[in-house]
């Protein structure tokens, strides 16, 4: 079964801007960062709600589940996320060291 992943705009523009920030400091870092987040989002298409809860989840009101990825240096990135029928809703992607979010920082699809 797969899914259908959509980035809210929120997510795009948290995508965008880590991306830029990464690529004015290493291209390579920005091309890396860039290949561990496609790969994500494909086990997104592969197993939609088969990942674990975010630490935030509980202050949501539905499950707000993580997907996490790396660099080939080590830092953590994480794509939240809700799940509806067959589609994954990217709501948010937090850069290494980011706090976690509250319910004010991030806007649930309707």
């Amino acid at each position: 079964m797969s899914f259908e992943v959509v980035f809210t705009d929120e997510a795009s523009v948290q995508t965008m801007k880590i991306q830029n920030w990464i690529a004015e400091r290493s291209v390579q870092g920005a091309i890396a960062r860039q290949t561990a987040l496609q790969l994500a989002v494909g086990k997104l298409h592969e197993r939609g709600s088969g990942f674990s809860l975010s630490v935030e989840s509980s202050q949501f009101s539905e499950p707000l589940y993580q997907v996490l990825f790396k660099t080939r240096r080590g830092l953590t990135y994480r794509g939240l996320f809700v799940v509806r029928d067959q589609t994954v809703f990217v709501v948010s992607v937090r850069g290494y060291g980011e706090d976690l979010v509250s319910p004010s920082d991030v806007v649930l699809p309707d």
